[in-house]
């Protein structure tokens, strides 16, 4: 597996050229009991592979979904449209595509945490050889993911900020063997 474009953030992601594509979308929003209830990209409807919700505050929730080769392949246009329970106060959007990807199994095992410090690590997860994993995460607040927040291994795929601070990282390349890997992000502040 391999990255076929770069990440891109915002409501608008062309697809890169390949072939057995897999487009991961990381959606972060604050907002007092509201929901990430579905998403189509190019009318195509996605699937959800995590939901994460932190509850303090407004609450922060990280999601990603992702659509297959033949999902890719019938959309028409470039734009995802999520639908939300309740309109969020900050939504934050990002995408990146990969290519040679295990159409039967395209996501293998998924992880997540929640907390307050400055830095979060994920429960082991599974990975296979020549598999890559991507991650999301969400700060409630001004800063960022600044270069090797993401640990060894990890790089950063989009950072941005509006109150709310999204961001996103992938391994840098694919995984030699199967076994167990974390996700680890680290915030300014």
């Amino acid at each position: 597996m391999q990255l076929a474009n770069s990440w891109t953030t915002g409501l608008t992601h062309t697809v890169g050229a390949g072939s057995d594509r897999l487009l991961v979308y990381v959606v972060t929003i604050e907002s007092a009991g509201g929901d990430v209830t579905s998403v189509t990209y190019g009318g195509q409807a996605m699937t959800q592979a995590v939901e994460d919700v932190y509850t303090s505050g407004d609450g922060n929730r990280v999601e990603i979904w992702y659509l297959d080769e033949s999902g890719i392949q019938a959309a028409s246009g470039s734009s995802f449209v999520p639908s939300y329970s309740v309109g969020p106060d900050v939504a934050l959007h990002a995408a990146v595509t990969f290519e040679n990807v295990d159409q039967s199994a395209p996501i293998v095992d998924t992880a997540s945490t929640t907390g307050t410090n400055a830095t979060l690590t994920t429960v082991a997860f599974s990975v296979v050889a020549d598999g890559m994993a991507v991650s999301g995460t969400s700060h409630e607040g001004g800063g960022s993911y600044t270069d090797g927040a993401w640990g060894s291994g990890w790089g950063e795929g989009a950072d941005q900020a509006t109150g709310t601070t999204q961001g996103t990282g992938y391994t840098t390349s694919a995984y030699g063997a199967s076994g167990t890997d974390t996700a680890t992000a680290t915030h300014s502040s």
